[in-house]
């Protein structure tokens, strides 16, 4: 059964991500610059302008003039220009064909559960509880793109070369090369771009921290469309708080972070109110706090994998003294 409050989450994760998908639409623009990278990769670009360096020197270098090899030499780049053209209509045709064919998955990780996914690429993803992921049915630019709200750890594979593009002028496919496709990783906040890397991002909408953890690999990190780019390395961590713009880069142990997978739970130096929302996600309960003494109390602490909730409150009880809660239903009352 799907409650009223998940439904929500659920559309607020599916706004988000739209919104996100809106701003990355492929424009004219971008159609237009991948055509030209199309040509170049075709030699067509480069064989014009040989050939008009080469009518140039010609020119300059010849005293008495030939018309008719002029008229040859000029007619060299037009016949290229004319070939340039064909193919650069074909491959249009076919590119937008492709476009036209690709659609956008969706898979969400309802309250109280995990999900796993598997990319076209074979990247897996795994999804937090009330997460949503949406991405291509397959990968046919340079980067990989996919969209995430709430929280995720990705297994990106390195491409070896596999990916490949049709040749329009040649039927062979070409690769995109050794050193693999990026992958770009949208959410609210924080913009990803990673190549072999397993890393875990928690950006919920209702927590005051968005978080990015490495692992492995390497990542760059671009926070709310600002020009700046932050560089992490293997167990950095980079906290971005959107109430104050405040950027935070520091070493964690990055396997804590991600134990979620497996049904564990940690916090280091969390605020008291995210601790009690991702127990809110994990359990699918609701927290009433009928206090506002623990507003600025902050928890580290480490749950065991699959832990009841009793066994978390109790643990919560002793951390922090003079707290009391009560179970009703779904309901947990904190004074």
């Amino acid at each position: 059964m799907v409650f009223p409050v998940e439904d929500k989450a659920r559309e607020e994760a599916v706004s988000q991500i739209w919104d996100k998908l809106d701003d990355a639409s492929c424009s004219d623009e971008k159609i237009e610059k991948a055509f030209y990278n199309l040509e170049t990769s075709l030699g067509l670009k480069k064989e014009e302008q040989t050939v008009e360096l080469v009518h140039r020197e010609h020119i300059r270098n010849t005293k008495r003039i030939n018309w008719g090899r002029v008229a040859a030499i000029w007619a060299i780049p037009f016949i290229m220009v004319c070939f340039s053209a064909y193919y650069y209509y074909s491959a249009k045709d076919y590119v937008k064909e492709t476009l036209s064919e690709v659609t956008y998955m969706q898979r969400y990780a309802a309250m109280g559960t995990r999900e796993e996914v598997v990319l076209p690429d074979g990247s897996k993803v795994w999804l937090n509880a009330g997460t949503l992921l949406v991405y291509p049915s397959s990968f046919i630019s340079e980067s990989r793109n996919v969209y995430i709200a709430r929280e995720g750890f990705f297994e990106v594979s390195k491409d070896s070369g596999e990916m490949e593009t049709p040749n329009m002028l040649s039927g062979v496919v070409k690769s995109f090369g050794k050193d693999g496709c990026m992958c770009l990783v949208t959410t609210n906040y924080l913009e990803l771009e990673v190549l072999g890397t397993t890393f875990n991002i928690s950006a919920y909408p209702d927590n005051n921290q968005i978080m990015a953890t490495l692992e492995t690999g390497r990542l760059q990190v671009k926070v709310n469309k600002q020009p700046e780019k932050y560089f992490l390395e293997p167990n950095d961590q980079l906290i971005y708080t959107p109430s104050t713009g405040i950027v935070q880069q520091h070493k964690v142990n990055a396997v804590s972070h991600s134990d979620w997978r497996m049904g564990g739970l940690f916090f280091g130096n969390v605020p008291f109110n995210d601790v009690l929302h991702t127990l809110e996600r994990v359990y699918g309960v609701k927290f009433h706090v009928r206090t506002s003494i623990y507003q600025n109390q902050s928890l580290r602490v480490h749950f065991n994998r699959n832990e009841s909730l009793e066994q978390v409150l109790q643990i919560i009880k002793i951390l922090v003294p003079g707290i009391e809660y009560e179970i009703v239903g779904k309901d947990i009352y904190l004074r």
